[in-house]
């Protein structure tokens, strides 16, 4: 009668539980909220969730994330130690890339571990808690990067694991597992927070550019991650003449802190003429003439921009982007009016806005007074020859 009981009280605690796991096969949400396994044959598998959020056009790095499962208790004994569980990490390459499209510039890469059970030998049926977090610092070559940076999740979850005897008494099976989390209420109380997976997220950044960053070279074209340039063309263009343009910069917010303003450099003829900050809140005016160019060496990739040049009298605009190596179209526009690229994103190799101005040969309007004295002896030529015909006409009349 006891032993009945006791199989009562521990189905009516399946019930109530909220359970959190990635689950695979036939295995259902329960109306408690609780994923409770079919039968002995299909127990419950359960893995960890890794999303690696990047900014668009980002290649994802090669990085291993790894998670620590320690032992909390097993029965509500805190001095006896639950087993080791398995499949304890994620790799990621970059072959692996988004399925799904970017949100606000950012994409995720999501992966899974294996299951966590699978090769557990549980010593008996009962109750293990499990409290699982994330290794930091597993990527030695990101975290001591000056081009790279990556952050390391501070999810903590309690995986709570109940392992049930088969029917025929001889082996056990995980018949349902819960994971939750510590948060406060509205009112700064510490509640129990039931989810549903172990979900650890992860961001990375990467900036390509300056060697050195606290010594760049803007004149460097390899230390450069977006650039914008000036060509003027035609036979009445001149060189001397400085453009205006506006440019806009955002940057994807991954959690990093990010600055207010990036400083670019005026580059011509190999040598920087000016510096500028150039800032991430507003539009930021700037001039250009021919051979010169700005540039920046230290916007992340994914950084999206958008640069437009004034109206110039006289000009027909023209540009052509480069986004990650890859060349645009050219597009032009017309004549006195502006010009934009419209949103644009640097990448991880060569990016740029590259602006061409053109003034052709212009038509001569009105007089010249430099050839007032040839106009002058044209005249006084036809009137002289419009004369002779005039007189030479009149004698033929009066001799016939």
């Amino acid at each position: 009668m006891l032993r009945k009981k006791s199989k009562i009280l521990f189905a009516l605690a399946l019930m109530s539980v909220l359970c959190i796991t990635s689950v695979m096969g036939a295995l259902a949400l329960n109306e408690n909220g609780a994923i409770v396994a079919p039968d002995e044959n299909t127990p419950v598998q359960a893995s960890i969730t890794k999303v690696l959020r990047m900014p668009v056009g980002t290649i994802t790095p090669n990085a291993t994330f790894e998670f620590l499962a320690q032992s909390v208790s097993v029965d509500g004994d805190t001095a006896r130690t639950a087993p080791a569980l398995n499949n304890l990490s994620v790799v990621f390459s970059p072959a692996d890339i988004a399925s799904e499209a970017p949100v606000n510039n950012i994409i995720s890469i999501e992966k899974e571990t294996g299951n966590i059970f699978a090769g557990v030998v549980f010593p008996h049926a009962g109750i293990f808690v499990y409290n699982v977090t994330e290794v930091p610092n597993t990527n030695t070559a990101i975290d001591e990067s000056i081009h790279e940076w990556l952050s390391y999740s501070q999810a903590q979850f309690t995986l709570t694991v109940y392992v049930a005897n088969n029917a025929a008494g001889n082996g056990l099976y995980v018949q349902a597992v819960v994971i939750s989390y510590e948060s406060e209420d509205d009112d700064g109380q510490d509640v129990e927070i039931k989810v549903g997976d172990m979900t650890f997220t992860n961001h990375f950044v990467r900036t390509n550019g300056a060697v050195d960053p606290d010594d760049p070279d803007p004149t460097d074209p390899n230390e450069s991650t977006l650039s914008v340039s000036k060509t003027v063309a035609g036979d009445f263009a001149s060189q001397a003449q400085y453009f205006d343009f506006s440019i806009n910069l955002d940057v994807p917010d991954l959690g990093q802190p990010i600055p207010a303003y990036f400083r670019a450099y005026v580059v011509e003829n190999d040598a920087v003429v000016a510096d500028l900050m150039v800032s991430t809140s507003a539009a930021t005016q700037f001039s250009l003439r021919h051979g010169q160019r700005l540039v920046f060496v230290d916007t992340p990739v994914g950084t999206s921009y958008a640069v437009q040049e004034a109206a110039a009298v006289h000009y027909i605009p023209s540009f052509i982007v480069t986004t990650n190596g890859v060349l645009g179209e050219n597009v032009t526009g017309t004549i006195s009016e502006p010009l934009g690229t419209g949103t644009q994103f640097v990448g991880e190799l060569a990016n740029s806005a590259d602006f061409t101005n053109t003034r052709d040969f212009v038509t001569p309007m009105g007089l010249n007074l430099n050839n007032l004295p040839f106009i002058g002896l044209i005249v006084l030529a036809v009137a002289a020859l419009a004369i002779f015909l005039v007189v030479k006409t009149r004698k033929a009349k009066q001799y016939h």
